[in-house]
């Protein structure tokens, strides 16, 4: 079975009443996978993303997507059909005026989605008979410009608009959708690569969004932040500046001590590695205290504690990580990161610190500024596997 154009599509029929004798319209129902409501007081938005808002009539919305449609060059694998209709103290409705509907007919196919100047032309008619208050039958006779420029036949739906009722994903009541099926309230959404978190408001979404490549949250690959819908900011670990962390105000974020160990059984290769190379090795990590974050700012700050001119880096092991830094936004998105080498010489700032000139420590200040890195190292290593000391 596939699905293409000139064709009659047919849902199933959960209403035992439209078998009854006066049924205006007869309805032959079969199984597929359908999202069918229409919403009482409202009316089809300009804004594509509120999609309804309150309004005067009842919008009918229409979502079909077959189980089974084959392998063709031209099969349909989703329709969607919108429209808005005044049914209040009608049991029939009838329109060949789709304009007048607000009427919009998408589809994907193997050739991608319809433009949304495309959408909107339709020609064809709506019929409607009330079955109860909370259901509505319908045949829906339509033909798509685009359909009509390739000389294809009307498609016909024959199916049951259900009302719909308001439901939350979640039992501790997040996830929510309000009555015109938009999200609203506090949503987390977790996909296979990233995490959304934040506020909806009749779908506009006030909140943060991550995307991490490789399927651990911390490993950030970009941070986006969302007010009313729209994007704010947004940034990838590749593109360090002065946006990002702010050096001078540390203390409002969540630092984690990394500590390049090795143990007997494992010859790890540091050489030109980064900290955030390994985030996710939680035996490797340590998250530092107020105190010890305050610390860090009064080292990373003090411009005495850096050379004023780049020296050469030809020292053994000047390019072989032994410790680092990782400054995350309370949402667990990586902005900044501070890189130590193996002689402890070396302090490689991202984004750039400009007090710490290329990040090389003085050696009349050396012993103070390794001070911090010392006490975090130890507290790694008490916290390690007996295997790992």
């Amino acid at each position: 079975m596939h699905f293409a154009c000139g064709q009659e599509i047919h849902v199933e029929d959960p209403i035992e009443e439209l078998n009854e004798e006066d049924a205006a319209l007869e309805f032959e129902m079969t199984p597929a996978d359908s999202a069918v409501y229409f919403f009482q007081d409202a009316k089809l938005s300009g804004n594509l993303t509120v999609f309804i808002e309150e309004g005067n009539k009842a919008v009918f919305t229409y979502r079909f997507s077959p189980s089974i449609y084959g392998h063709c060059d031209d099969c349909r694998t989703i329709t969607e059909i919108y429209f808005e209709a005044d049914i209040k103290n009608e049991t029939k409705f009838y329109s060949n005026d789709l304009g007048s509907l607000q009427f919009r007919c998408n589809y994907s196919s193997t050739w991608g989605w319809l433009d949304m100047s495309d959408q909107i032309q339709n020609t064809g008619s709506v019929s409607l008979k009330k079955v109860s208050d909370s259901v509505w039958s319908a045949e829906i006779i339509y033909r798509n410009i685009t359909e009509e420029k390739r000389d294809r036949d009307f498609d016909t739906i024959r199916t049951n608009y259900i009302i719909y009722s308001p439901i939350c994903e979640n039992e501790d009541g997040t996830n929510c959708y309000d009555k015109f099926k938009r999200r609203t309230g506090f949503w987390k959404i977790t996909y296979p690569n990233s995490i959304k978190e934040g506020i909806y408001s009749g779908n506009l979404f006030t909140g943060t969004e991550l995307l991490h490549a490789t399927g651990n949250p911390l490993d950030t690959s970009k941070y986006i932040e969302y007010l009313n819908g729209n994007v704010i900011s947004q940034y990838h670990p590749d593109d360090w500046g002065d946006s990002r962390v702010n050096w001078h105000h540390i203390e409002n974020y969540n630092i984690l001590y990394f500590s390049a160990l090795q143990n007997d059984k494992v010859n790890i290769n540091y050489e030109g590695k980064s900290c955030s190379d390994y985030i996710g090795v939680d035996s490797m990590w340590m998250p530092l205290t107020k105190k010890e974050i305050n610390e860090l700012k009064e080292v990373i700050l003090n411009e005495n504690n850096w050379h004023e001119i780049y020296q050469d880096n030809n020292e053994s092991g000047i390019n072989s990580l032994l410790s680092g830094f990782a400054i995350f936004t309370n949402k667990d998105a990586l902005i900044g990161k501070i890189d130590i080498t193996e002689n402890g010489s070396r302090y490689n700032f991202h984004p750039k610190n400009s007090i710490a000139n290329y990040g090389q420590i003085n050696e009349n200040r050396r012993e103070s500024v390794l001070n911090l890195t010392d006490k975090l190292h130890k507290r790694v290593v008490s916290n390690l596997p007996r295997n790992k000391k």
